[in-house]
């Protein structure tokens, strides 16, 4: 982003990697089920975000009735961040 080179959110990605995906989103129909099975399988979450219908409303201006997502800590192993999202529309 101009002007914004050296303090965007991928920019110690972007320092260290280079240009390429960072992250790649799953939609799934269980968040907490499929966190579940990324944990049975060895694979840790490094940040959940769950919005209550009100944070919904104000900060996504209400277009979803649930929006849960599971960040994966999945660099390492794919070379990307993996999220595991579940977005249902109103």
């Amino acid at each position: 982003m101009p002007g914004r080179k050296g303090d965007s959110a991928v920019s110690a990605f972007l320092e260290k990697n280079g240009e390429g995906v960072v992250n790649v989103f799953f939609g799934v129909s269980n968040a907490e089920a499929a966190k579940e099975l990324a944990a049975k399988s060895g694979v840790e979450t490094v940040h959940s975000l769950d919005y209550t219908q009100d944070e919904i409303d104000r900060h996504l201006d209400g277009l979803f009735k649930k929006y849960e997502e599971h960040t994966l800590n999945s660099a390492q192993q794919c070379g990307f961040g993996m999220t595991l999202a579940q977005i249902d529309p109103k």
